[in-house]
């Protein structure tokens, strides 16, 4: 098991973003993006709901927005980024505060390219959407008519925006900074003293084979949940509850619809895999009935439940993990490998467990003018190693779409979540092709079930 004295240590380069939270560019960069945002409203606010303004115009109006937009990216993913590792560190807090200001302030006062885009004639709409010069911003256009009648009134949508600040963002900072704060004590061995752990590394404890560290891992973890379960279940109930009075004030039919509306998919396509998932549970039970029986048990205790079975190699060192997805990116196609080879190269990857780092995995990707970042707690177990493939297929996705213009950048979960699994998938085919004997793919094939 990996411990935060031992490796391995890898960070990512954020000088490549810029040197510090007060880096002189970052303040210019902000600067530059009030000025920038304040010229665009006082130039076009109000000529496209007059109808007075033409397609090669409008165009100029996408690419000032992308400007804008582009030239923000960068000082706040250097915010999240830095917030993601040292979240208790009060110069990251003031950057992030005021990040997450000036981003409400851009999303309030550029809302009226959307909301009179979305009111025009119809007639005006089909000329602008029919205009060779707007071509490649076809499917933009379409989402602002389609979503139309979910849009509020400005001043409506304005303080929707802006009380976000002191209510849904406010509680995910808050989150992710009191849980980023915990520590977790365990005596690991008989004799041993107790020593302090993070979240990740207790995680990784529950994949163990011994099964009385299996249990106080499963029992740390929730314990301390339920010593902070008032702040936690407030802020989840707050959460959820926002969700569910902006869904129905802005007219869905029920609040997964918001979300199934933002992936771009139908509610009843959603629903389908909902119902086979319901029909499925009793293969989940069949299943942990099976695994009992193979580790003799009558029946499962909850810290049973990662228990591995078999004797197959599930600890890797960092270069095993790199080296195996660079083999397996380029056997897929050498222009994956050399993409993906540029994170290792360039210093884009956060994966040391560290105190008050988040937990879990993620890959950010703000603008097609700046290099994705990934981050993870690489501990060398196989999950680990899936899950730095998983983040790169995101990562690969986001580098092979920098082609796009910033307004066509972004792209819904269902197609997101494609790229990461179709590289965890390869990464999959690949450690199960590697297996030799049957003990021991029965070991990968329950491992990746689970």
């Amino acid at each position: 098991m990996t411990k935060l004295s031992e490796g391995p240590f890898i960070e990512w380069d954020l000088a490549k973003l810029y040197s510090s939270s007060d880096d002189p560019a970052l303040i210019n960069d902000l600067r530059y993006v009030i000025l920038k945002k304040d010229e665009l409203m006082k130039e076009f606010k109000g000529r496209i709901a007059a109808e007075s303004i033409e397609a090669c115009e409008l165009r100029l109006v996408f690419e000032k927005i992308e400007e804008v937009m582009s030239k923000f990216a960068k000082p706040s993913m250097f915010a999240y980024l830095s917030h993601s590792v040292t979240p208790a560190l009060p110069t990251i807090q003031k950057l992030i505060r005021k990040i997450d200001d000036l981003e409400s302030q851009l999303e309030s006062d550029l809302l009226f390219l959307k909301l009179e885009l979305s009111k025009v004639s119809e007639n005006y709409f089909s000329v602008l959407l029919d205009s060779p010069e707007l071509a490649n911003y076809c499917h933009y256009l379409e989402l602002i008519r389609t979503n139309r009648v979910h849009l509020l009134s400005e001043s409506e949508e304005k303080m929707l925006t802006l009380k976000e600040l002191t209510g849904k963002r406010a509680l995910l900072n808050l989150y992710d900074e009191f849980t980023s704060s915990f520590i977790y004590r365990l005596k690991i061995g008989e004799g041993e003293d107790e020593k302090n752990f993070t979240e990740s590394e207790v995680e990784t404890m529950r994949r163990e084979e011994d099964p009385e560290l299996r249990r106080k891992a499963f029992v740390s973890l929730f314990k301390k949940s339920e010593e902070n379960s008032i702040v936690l279940t407030n802020v989840y109930n707050s959460l959820a509850k926002d969700w569910d009075l902006e869904a129905a004030k802005r007219g869905y039919s029920s609040p997964i619809s918001m979300r199934n509306r933002e992936n771009e998919i139908p509610d009843g396509a959603v629903q389908s895999l909902v119902d086979v998932t319901t029909n499925g549970y009793t293969l989940v039970q069949d299943y942990y009935r099976l695994k009992a029986r193979i580790l003799n048990k009558e029946s499962l205790l909850h810290s049973d439940i990662y228990a591995p079975i078999g004797d197959f190699k599930d600890l890797f060192s960092w270069q095993e993990a790199k080296s195996m997805i660079l083999e397996v990116t380029g056997n897929f196609d050498p222009r994956l490998k050399r993409t993906i080879a540029e994170f290792f190269e360039g210093n884009f990857i956060h994966g040391s467990i560290m105190p008050g780092k988040r937990s879990g995995a993620y890959c950010s990707y703000a603008s097609p003018e700046i290099h994705p970042y990934v981050l993870l707690n690489f501990g060398g177990k196989m999950n680990d190693v899936l899950t730095l493939a998983h983040e790169l297929g995101h990562g690969l996705h986001a580098v092979l779409s920098s082609k796009q213009t910033m307004l066509n950048y972004e792209t819904p979960l269902t197609m997101a979540e494609t790229a990461s699994i179709f590289s965890e998938m390869l990464m999959t085919d690949h450690l199960l092709n590697t297996t030799s004997g049957r003990e021991e793919k029965i070991s990968f094939i329950t491992g990746r079930i689970e």
